[in-house]
């Protein structure tokens, strides 16, 4: 019976999975998003189903890293956790610099294998993947916010093509990582178009406790601002749906090995506050269009996806 026990205990532990997480977070600066906060929020939350090796900042949202450490830790504070915190590149010139994020990556993927989640630029991990190509094999899946099909891309609310800017931040991120043949898994901003983070939700998190309730409070600039633009009641937490993909697994239509490449085509996408180029390189997977690289693809998101969140935050109050 021991034995049994022992082996039990043993498959248990190595099918317990390793995760790094690598953001922008630009919560608590003005009129930036809040969605990195939610992202971590869930994966600490939910830190007893797997084990959380380390987080990393990167430039996007903001290339103040200090503040975004400070913000990071103010969130873990709130919520009783220590992880490690390394900060990354500023910018993307650094994507030849080895900083804390990459060497604290390094350590950790040296100690086995690794689930790495980013929902800002890749420069960190392109980075690491550059420097230490030995250590490719010990990432078991890289899962990044990023991608769209060449074929038929949707558009939210049949309108509005919104902007790819983790893949616009760095294409030499991409690019590195392309040639990486690491496994990676895209999950695209269209495949979120039907899951606004409504005021219906924000009132129903706020009963849970008063994490949430100061979560909410602090969200409400960034909801009012996509009132604004693209005129929605409610704002899509893009990033959160890179961690819940960790957690909820079994809402994401994804598909294996789709061609992957990089694709100068004519800009379709929008932006109330930049204006784009006519044409620039995109991120596409496609099933016909033929490539050198391959990726998973996560094409759509369960519509009872947030409700499922909501479900389980309740549990973890």
């Amino acid at each position: 019976m021991f034995k049994v026990l022992l082996i039990v205990c043993t498959f248990n532990l190595l099918a317990f999975d390793r995760v790094w997480f690598d953001y922008d977070l630009g919560f608590g600066k003005f009129a930036h998003d809040v969605d990195d906060a939610y992202a971590l929020t869930h994966l600490l939350l939910n830190h007893k189903n797997y084990e959380i090796v380390g987080l990393s900042l990167v430039h996007g949202n903001t290339t103040d890293l200090d503040f975004q450490k400070k913000q990071t830790q103010l969130i873990l504070n709130k919520l009783k956790m220590k992880i490690s915190v390394f900060k990354g590149a500023s910018s993307k010139e650094e994507i030849t610099k080895i900083t804390p994020a990459v060497l604290g990556l390094k350590n950790a993927l040296e100690k086995g294998k690794l689930k790495v989640f980013s929902s800002g630029r890749l420069t960190n991990i392109a980075t690491l993947v550059h420097f230490y190509p030995h250590l490719i094999k010990n990432i078991s899946e890289l899962v990044f916010l990023g991608g769209r099909r060449l074929e038929g891309v949707s558009k939210f609310k049949g309108k509005i093509n919104f902007p790819d800017t983790n893949v616009d931040g760095d294409l030499a991120a991409i690019i590195t990582i392309l040639k990486s043949k690491v496994n990676l898994t895209l999950i695209p901003v269209e495949s979120m178009h039907d899951l606004l983070w409504n005021s219906r939700v924000m009132d129903e998190t706020s009963q849970i406790n008063s994490y949430f309730k100061w979560l909410n409070k602090k969200s409400k600039l960034w909801k009012f601002l996509w009132n604004l633009w693209p005129r929605v009641d409610g704002f899509i937490p893009w990033d959160l749906f890179v961690i819940t993909y960790e957690t909820h697994k079994e809402d994401f239509f994804c598909e294996k090995n789709l061609y992957v490449d990089l694709k100068y085509l004519t800009n379709t996408s929008s932006h109330p506050l930049r204006a784009d180029p006519e044409k620039k390189f995109f991120l596409t997977v496609s099933k016909k269009n033929q490539s050198l690289y391959k990726a998973n693809y996560c094409s759509s998101i369960d519509s009872n996806h947030i409700l499922n969140i909501l479900k389980n935050w309740e549990k973890l109050r």
